[in-house]
């Protein structure tokens, strides 16, 4: 049986509809909600998580390159935000336990997943991949088990944020 996996296409024409998204989705996040970003540099991922992590309430973020993770316990939702550019290879992962931050009873939004090849992502997540077009963003969002819902009631409200 294949899981249960819903799909929307959602126009980004600036910076302020990529902030919007992320709030919007902010409103939709239970415990243990994983988001995963994926994009190029430069693709909007820290201000969509900077826009979620005020959308649960849990104060200003800034990006967490340097440090691989912040934590906001404040707010509706704790959120765990990673930022996993600066790993090269799957021992890095390791080292840092993604488990310890990627847990049921947190929210974690996590930018360039793809730099864990070998973590085992929860099943119930949200995939959001950012292309660039021009001046403007294309988000492409996917959801997994229980997250598949999100897609389906960001979708039924709105194909252009912002």
């Amino acid at each position: 049986m294949q899981p249960k996996t819903d799909f929307a296409t959602i126009h980004l024409p600036d910076e302020a509809a990529t902030r919007a998204l992320g709030t919007s989705l902010a409103d939709l996040c239970e415990s243990g909600t994983a988001i995963l970003l994926y994009g190029p540099l430069g693709a909007g991922k820290t201000s969509f998580a900077q826009a979620l992590v005020a959308g649960l309430g849990g104060g200003e973020a800034t990006s967490p390159t340097f440090v691989i993770a912040h934590r906001h316990p404040g707010g509706r939702l704790p959120v765990c935000h990673l930022d996993l550019y600066r790993l090269d290879d799957d021992d890095g992962a390791r080292d840092i336990d993604l488990d310890h931050y990627v847990t049921p009873d947190a929210v974690a939004v996590v930018e360039w997943p793809e730099r864990a090849r070998d973590y085992a992502w929860p099943h119930d997540r949200l995939e959001l991949h950012i292309s660039i077009s021009g001046n403007a963003r294309i988000g492409r969002l996917r959801g997994f088990g229980k997250c598949a819902a999100m897609v389906d009631r960001v979708s039924a409200t709105k194909s252009e944020i912002g």
